[in-house]
Parts: structure tokens; C-alpha cells; sequence
């Protein structure tokens, strides 16, 4: 999904194919109020981008894990300024390049050009870990969360939409929007 930003100081040509993250909305809010960004997060802040000087951005890719429990759909996706790699539990890699064929219609995993970065791309997606590392921490969270969450009037169900951080935990997104229950 693109991210669009405008307002007071963002650069008239900022918008640019460039892989950002939720995770850095955080910091870049923390910028434009003038504050300290705090120690340990995963996102960086975009105001040097949108202040049109992306030689200052650090990082050039994007990844996520997705799962829907209740459809039980589940990929793991990294992408950079030109590549998209998808991978799925039980169904073939997808490989697309954004800058011939942004709209992905034409999937090359079956036929990687040599120029697709394919070694990068599947390491950079492992860092998140392994589908069964992914399992075995999302089970364990929902698991906590379950717990945490749990009243003797009501269980509790938590969020379809939930972010797995750099450091393995997996968090439950917009349940804790709703929920008095503390955070876990």
C-alpha cells in the first residue's frame, strides 16, 4: 500500500518508489514534534526523505509477515526500490520486478533475470526467521495474550492484524486500541 505525506516542508518531488514501513511513522512523528527518538526501535524516520534529501536514508528495504487466521492466508514479503520477493507456506515464491512491471502481473520466480538480487532478498526475508520460527512465536504470543487477556466473565480474542518486531515478539495491533486490559 503507498504512503502518502504532505504538508509544510515536505519537498514538492519527495514521492519516490521507496520501501518504508509502519514502523517509521514513530520516529518521524518524534522529528517534526522535536522530540528524542526513543532507543530500540525498529523504524527509522523519514523527515530526511520527505525534506528531499534521501541520500540520508539508511534503510532501503521492507518486509512483513501477514497472517489472517481467519482465512488462514499467511506470506512473508521484503521488497527494495525494484524487487518485490514473496514467499507462502505451501505455494510457490512470487519474484516481481517494480520497475518494468509495477503492477505485478508478471510473476519471474520461475525465471529469475540474472540481474534480481534473489540471493539478498531471500536473506533479507529470513531475518525475520524461518515459517516455523514465525509459527512457533506467534503461538507462544497469542498464547500470552490469551492469558493476559483472559476474564472469568469473558475470553478474549486477539487482533487479525498483529506486527512481528526485529527482536521475535509479535504484537497485537489494534485489539489494545479497544481493549482497558494493560498491555502485555
Amino acid at each position: 500500500m503507498p504512503l502518502l505525506v504532505s504538508g509544510p516542508g515536505i519537498a514538492e518531488n519527495a514521492a519516490e518508489s521507496v520501501p518504508v514501513e509502519l514502523v517509521d511513522l514513530f520516529p518521524t512523528v518524534c522529528d517534526w514534534a522535536g522530540l528524542e527518538t526513543p532507543e530500540g526501535l525498529d523504524g527509522e524516520s523519514l523527515s530526511p526523505f520527505l525534506e528531499g534529501r534521501p541520500e540520508h536514508r539508511q534503510k532501503r528495504t521492507a518486509r512483513c509477515d501477514y497472517l489472517d487466521r481467519k482465512t488462514d492466508v499467511q506470506f512473508m514479503m521484503v521488497r527494495d526500490g525494484r524487487w518485490k520477493y514473496v514467499e507462502f507456506p505451501d505455494a510457490p515464491p512470487r519474484l516481481f520486478d517494480l520497475e518494468i512491471d509495477p503492477d505485478e502481473l508478471h510473476d519471474l520466480a520461475d525465471d529469475p533475470p540474472p540481474e534480481a538480487p534473489l540471493k539478498r532478498l531471500k536473506e533479507l526475508l529470513l531475518q525475520g526467521g524461518t515459517w516455523e520460527e514465525v509459527a512457533e512465536a506467534r503461538a507462544a504470543d497469542l498464547e500470552h495474550l490469551h492469558r493476559a487477556r483472559q476474564t472469568p466473565a469473558e475470553p478474549r480474542r486477539g487482533s487479525t492484524v498483529q506486527y512481528r518486531l526485529s527482536d521475535g515478539r509479535i504484537i497485537d495491533a489494534d485489539a489494545a486500541l479497544y481493549d482497558t486490559c494493560p498491555p502485555v
